[in-house]
């Protein structure tokens, strides 16, 4: 009986991604990393409210521009960085020296930006009109959605 129900969970796990390299350029048509992103527990850490401040520590984290994060990130926390890693964040932190100080960028278009790409790559399209989400959703799509009329 726990067998069946372990098969019948990963056969719709695999389903609902099934078609996911159709849809998304690269890094965003890996299969595995995808899976192991899109859980529960990320979904709370990116969308909602009390996933805050661990969202703006990972936006500022130098495991941002490190390759073997495997090795140095808790496991759990693999998929999110490899996530923002996906995003060009890590770029963002180079461009943006956030230990100067005196300088302030404020990180709220990196949040949205974020959660409308882990809306869209994660299926959960119902977070896009419940957190206003659907410019950055558009945006997302003009950069990584494999087939893309605005995007010439």
């Amino acid at each position: 009986m726990i067998v069946l129900l372990i098969w019948l969970l990963i056969v719709v796990r695999l389903r609902c991604f099934c078609d996911l390299n159709d849809e998304w350029l690269p890094p965003f048509d890996d299969i595995s990393e995808v899976t192991a992103l899109c859980t529960k527990e990320n979904r709370n850490i990116v969308m909602l409210r009390r996933g805050l401040p661990m969202m703006y520590s990972l936006f500022r984290h130098d495991a941002l521009c490190w390759l073997e994060i495997q090795r140095y990130v808790p496991p759990r926390y693999n998929p999110l960085v490899w996530f923002l890693q996906s995003l060009g964040y890590c770029d963002i932190n180079r461009a943006i020296n956030w230990r100067r100080r005196g300088v302030e960028y404020k990180r709220d278009f990196q949040l949205m930006m974020t959660r409308a790409a882990f809306a869209l790559i994660c299926r959960q399209t119902d977070d896009i009109g419940r957190y206003q989400l659907s410019r950055y959703a558009a945006l997302f799509r003009i950069m990584f959605e494999k087939i893309n009329g605005d995007r010439m």
